[in-house]
């Protein structure tokens, strides 16, 4: 039995939403953001890690650089910071 058996309203669903008939999107981020990644990958192909980081300095407003640095700062501390252990805890 190679055949796939399908009852009539899934052959009925995917006729009404086959690829063929979509319709074409006004905007389409996931396009937008490949077509982005792929023109910033081709400047900075060459560069060493510290003018990649420039480059992206240079092209970000700086209050956004540092609310990045600001937050990467927190996490590290919040991974730092030692775990309540449960044999630390009162007696229960």
């Amino acid at each position: 039995m190679n055949a796939e058996i399908t009852s009539p309203r899934k052959q009925e669903r995917r006729e009404r939403f086959s690829s063929k008939d979509q319709i074409e999107k006004p905007f389409d981020a996931v396009r937008l953001m490949r077509s982005i990644r792929e023109r910033i990958s081709k400047e900075i192909g060459g560069m060493t890690f510290e003018e990649q980081q420039e480059y992206i300095r240079a092209r970000l407003p700086a209050e956004t650089v540092a609310h990045f640095i600001a937050d990467r700062k927190c996490r590290r501390e919040k991974a730092r910071a030692p775990k309540p252990s449960d044999d630390l805890t009162p007696g229960v």
